[in-house]
């Protein structure tokens, strides 16, 4: 009887979960909940004796969507404090303030410039690689969204300062490296979304895509009129 097998899985799922650290208010909810499926299952098998099939199947699936939504909470629980626990484990890093100097470097520079030049206000599309620098390691790259570039306003105040100062006067196809300490970067608080602890500094590797012609609307008082012969 399925009934029977999903009581007995789930009291040995819960027993695991138990001892494997959950909060006793999570354990409480579960084991009420378990002790409800148990006696639903109980009403399946007399209706089943009964020879009412279709009451009792009717009965399980209810059962079982009701065993689908406690596993979507439990795993939504889960995985807030898997994000708390990585936080704190963020917080507390200290490794990443290296003291790095902002520079940048060109990698690779077309022999002739095609189009606009990367300008505050202007509409750009990157590739990027974003790495610590203390250890080299990779934390965020547009190659890990499918390989579609991000796209961003060049000088927007929202954006990495690290990133309006040096994709600026870059050309399409052009790539550069840039070193930034954390406080042209992420900032004294990081940004756990991306993995990214406090005061980390950082590299990034940028290819430029291409650049808007005209400046992006809302933002053409930070627009520049610049040309330069490549």
């Amino acid at each position: 009887m399925r009934a029977a097998a999903l009581t007995v899985a789930l009291s040995l799922a819960v027993a695991a979960w138990a001892s494997e650290g959950a909060s006793p208010d999570d354990t409480a909810r579960v084991n009420a909940w378990v002790d409800s499926v148990k006696q639903a299952a109980g009403l399946v098998r007399q209706l089943v004796a009964a020879g009412k099939q279709d009451l009792a199947v009717a009965k399980l699936g209810t059962i079982i969507n009701d065993a689908g939504s406690m596993r979507e909470a439990l795993q939504a629980a889960a995985d807030g404090g898997a994000r708390g626990a990585r936080s704190e484990e963020l917080a507390s890093a200290t490794e990443f303030d290296t003291g790095a100097a902002f520079s940048v470097n060109t990698t690779f520079k077309p022999k002739r410039c095609s189009g606009q030049l990367a300008s505050p206000g202007h509409r750009v599309r990157i590739h990027y690689v974003g790495k610590f620098v203390h250890d080299s390691k990779v934390f965020a790259s547009s190659f890990h969204t499918g390989s579609v570039p991000y796209r961003m306003v060049l000088g927007d105040p929202s954006e990495l300062e690290a990133w309006n100062v040096g994709i600026e006067g870059m050309c399409p196809n052009e790539r550069r490296s840039i070193v930034s300490p954390w406080n042209m970067a992420y900032g004294a608080k990081g940004n756990a979304k991306v993995g990214v602890p406090p005061k980390a500094d950082v590299k990034f590797f940028i290819e430029l895509v291409s650049v808007s012609e005209r400046p992006a609307p809302g933002f053409s008082h930070l627009a520049k009129s610049r040309s330069e012969d490549l």
